[in-house]
């Protein structure tokens, strides 16, 4: 209802009246009376953790580490023998062209090589099965046979002057290694004769005893005898 003031009627007061506090009255606190809180001790009593970006990890699995492959083992079967089975391949090659063709076929049981492991020879990659003196063997003394696998069963030698009077499975002349491997290989063989003060190479005769060796009685003298039980 009333309109403005269109000039004020006061001068605006040229000074103030009252002159601003020269200082002030209270003095800032010297010293804070409250120390800052110290570092948040680590333990149990911390606070909340930040949150972590990202999925929360499971916990950690064991490191897996994968195994070598089994190794093929082989060795020296017969030094002068070689069993008649089954060929599935012969020809020349080293030892270790024959070893990786063998082991490559899971029914070969080794192979024939010529005596004293030539670095290249005339042999036969073998498939002898369960039954390797199926075929009977070869005698001529010209090759052994190197086997896949590990030497198992143990011979141990018995008397040393008389060997048993059981029946005959085979005879010939013979290293004393093979003679070992031979019965070992015949499921049937109890042991076998061999000449007196075991020589390197010497005649004797696989023997089929059964449960009972002396049977038939005993040999003396000229040979031993060893024993596969």
């Amino acid at each position: 209802t009333q309109k403005p003031t269109q000039k004020p009627t006061q001068k605006p007061t040229q000074k103030p009246t009252l002159k601003p506090t020269e200082k002030p009255t209270l003095k800032p606190t010297e010293k804070p009376t409250l120390k800052p809180t110290s570092p948040i001790a680590e333990g149990p009593n911390e606070g909340p953790k930040p949150i972590q970006e990202g999925p929360v990890e499971g916990p950690k699995q064991p490191t897996v580490v994968p195994k070598p492959p089994a190794t093929t083992k082989w060795y020296q079967k017969y030094q002068e023998v070689w069993p008649h089975c089954k060929n599935f391949k012969c020809g020349q090659f080293s030892i270790v062209k024959a070893k990786e063709e063998c082991k490559a076929n899971q029914q070969c049981t080794g192979f024939s090589f010529p005596v004293n492991n030539p670095e290249q020879g005339q042999g036969c990659l073998k498939m002898c099965g369960s039954n390797e003196n199926s075929a009977q063997y070869g005698l001529t003394g010209t090759h052994g046979y190197i086997a896949k696998g590990a030497a198992t069963g143990v011979i141990h030698f018995k008397y040393a002057f008389k060997w048993p009077h059981c029946s005959n499975i085979m005879c010939g002349t013979f290293k004393l290694h093979d003679m070992k491997n031979l019965c070992l290989s015949d499921s049937q063989c109890s042991g076998f004769s061999y000449p007196k003060g075991n020589p390197a190479k010497g005649s004797g005769c696989l023997k089929k005893c059964g449960n009972n060796e002396a049977s038939g009685g005993y040999g003396q003298g000229a040979y031993g005898y060893w024993s596969k039980n």
